[in-house]
Formats: structure tokens, sequence, C-alpha cells
């Protein structure tokens, strides 16, 4: 053992620390890869005349690409979340009651009540929509907005103890009471009530992901149809009947992907059967953004084969991924754009798809986003 600790030892040691750059890009074991929800720094650029970015660049670089990244960050989250019950980065995830999980940041301050509008802000949402009200009423175009609540509202029953309510109206409640005054002809949907009273049909939210499921979109888009059907009263609401439902197992959301938990999954309702009206036709091609991380979705289209009079633009976020598989049963033509978070008004697109209808879809999360 002294001869091992005098003469091997050291190369014992240096190996180790060799390994890992020896099994660079997995050239002798290679790891998958985990999704952290972010992007990754697979490149790395260097350039004479910004040296002062390098030595971050090749941090971010290495750490990144580092071969071993994969099992040991395994093994730290696994030693966090079973031992300590603790999320990777307290700021950012919020661990709740029977395996629910909720983002930190900005949703989290939001329920808290850190992040309501100034009177400013209020003002600017009134000269928006009534300068976009004035377009589309020319237009003859009758406009709905459709503002997602986080699960935070829904399922408030979830949250730790450590979570305050707000003990003010949350600042959507605010915002649709400042413009109903102010902009009346503006319909603004808020369905916290709504989607709370629909939880005995089962959940609405995942657990592992911040999003709603398909049963909320179902319910969501029914809601809809009858709200439209107050300006369009032969609006047919019949082509969203008559679905049904099955469980499946889920096993990914952005809360698995901030815990870094394999093994973590959960049952989800998903559509058994369903007769599709509405079926994906050409798309108009309008251009997606170029800093769009999902091009593929910037527009999806259909037209109905069954009976339908009216044709709707839907502008969207990821929370409309739900509902697009329910509404576009309802409308001779849909069109669906998610326009990377901006909710614009873009002539071009109305002007080319002539809708009836035109649907805006806002996480509350990014209301702000109207007022850049």
């Amino acid at each position: 053992m002294t001869r091992f600790k005098k003469y091997y030892f050291p190369f014992v040691f240096i190996a180790l620390i060799a390994f890992p750059l020896l099994n660079w890009d997995g050239w002798i074991i290679e790891f998958k890869r985990e999704n952290e929800n972010r992007n990754f720094s697979d490149t790395l650029n260097f350039n004479i005349s910004k040296l002062d970015n390098f030595p971050n660049d090749f941090d971010n670089y290495f750490n990144d690409n580092f071969s071993f990244r994969s099992p040991l960050l395994k093994i730290f989250h696994e030693i966090k979340f079973n031992v300590f019950n603790i999320p990777p980065d307290r700021d950012d995830l919020v661990f709740g009651d029977d395996g629910w999980y909720f983002l930190g940041g900005d949703e989290k301050r939001i329920y808290e009540g850190r992040e309501n509008f100034s009177d400013g802000e209020l003002k600017m949402f009134k000269n928006l929509w009534n300068e976009r009200l004035d377009f589309l009423e020319s237009k003859n175009i009758k406009s709905y907005w459709l503002i997602c609540p986080t699960k935070y509202q829904v399922y408030d029953e979830k949250l730790p103890n450590k979570v305050r309510k707000s003990t003010t109206e949350n600042r959507t409640a605010l915002l649709t009471k400042y413009l109903q005054k102010n902009s009346p002809n503006i319909e603004i949907i808020n369905p916290i009530t709504f989607l709370k009273n629909k939880k005995s049909l089962g959940p609405m939210y995942f657990k592992l992901d911040n999003h709603w499921n398909d049963r909320a979109g179902y319910e969501i888009s029914k809601l809809l149809v009858s709200i439209i059907q107050k300006d369009f009263s032969d609006l047919p609401e019949q082509n969203i009947d008559g679905y049904t439902w099955k469980e499946k197992i889920k096993n990914d959301g952005i809360h698995k992907a901030a815990l870094g938990i394999s093994d973590l999954s959960e049952i989800v309702p998903v559509i058994a059967s369903r007769t599709e009206f509405a079926l994906p036709v050409k798309k108009y091609g309008f251009i997606s953004p170029k800093d769009f991380p999902y091009a593929w979705k910037y527009e999806t289209r259909f037209q109905n084969k069954s009976k339908g009079k009216y044709r709707i633009l839907v502008i969207r976020d990821s929370f409309g991924d739900a509902i697009e598989p329910f509404l576009k049963e309802a409308f001779e033509e849909s069109v669906f754009i998610f326009d990377n978070w901006k909710y614009a008004l873009d002539k071009e697109i109305i002007e080319t798809v002539k809708p009836d209808v035109i649907l805006y879809i806002t996480l509350e999360t990014h209301l702000k986003n109207f007022l850049q």
C-alpha cells in the first residue's frame, strides 16, 4: 500500500483529472444531455478585438460541455430533492403540496401583489386598446382578450404557507376593471373563477409544468364560444362537444427540467377520440421573427369542412396550444399566430386573413409585453 501511494497514486489522480478532458464530447463514454430549459453554449468564438468577453464565454462553454455534467448534476439534484427537499434554485421554483410545483420569479411576485400596474401603465393599456379598437371596428372585426391566469391563481390551496397572496385584487382583475370603465368595447375574459369551479372534473394544470392542460383548453374553448355567441348567435357550438377522455403518463415539463429528477412523472387527461371537422390547410406564409425559438408554431391555419360562417384570427402564446384543437372546430377558418410574445396588431395579417373575430390569448405574466 505504501508503494502504491508513493508511485501509483499520483498517476491515478492525474488520470482522474484528465479523463473528463479525454472524454470531451463523449469520445469514450457519452452521456445524454438533459433538458435544462435554456440554450446551451455549444460554440466558442475567439475575437482578438473582444478579449474581455472571452473568459466568461470560455467558462460558459466549458461548463455546458463538461463530459460528466449530466450524471453529476443528476446526483446533485437527487440529493437536494430526496434528502433536503429543496429546489435547485430557491427563486426559480416553489415546492407545493401533493407534488405540485410552481414557477418562482415573476409568477410568484405577481401572485404576491408585487408587480401591479402603475397608473401610468394603466393609461398606456387604455390608449393602446382604444387605438386598436378604432382600427378593428373600422374593419367590422369583433375583438376579445383572454387573459390566462397562472397556476398560482387556480391552485392556491397547493401553495406552501410561505407564499402569501396579495391582500388586494390581483393585477388582472384591476386591469379588467380599469379597461371596462375606460375602454368598454373590449371584451376581457378572466377565467380564474371559471377554472376553479371546473377542478372537480380533474386537474386543469400540470403538476410538473406551468401550463394548463388539454382539459382546461377544452373547457376554456367552450367558454370562449359561449361568449362569442353573444355577438355571433349562429356560431356552431356542437362541433366542440362529444369528446371522450383518457389518462396518460406525462414525463416532461418545465418544473421537471428545473428539478433535474428523471423519474418524476404525472398522470394527465388527454383526448381519447374525436371527430375533427377543421383540418390543416396551406398556410398564408407569414414570416416568423428571426429571434422566435418556435418558428414552426408561428402560423397554423385550419378550414372547417362542416358548416361554418366566420373566420377567427388568434394572436396567442403557448397557452393557446391547449385551445387550438378545440376552438378551430367552431369556425369556417381559423388562423393562429404565435408572434413571439408580442401580441401585436399586425395590419398585414389582418388585411390578409380578413377575420370576423380576433382573439388575443395572453398569460398574465406577459401582460406588460403589450406596452413594449
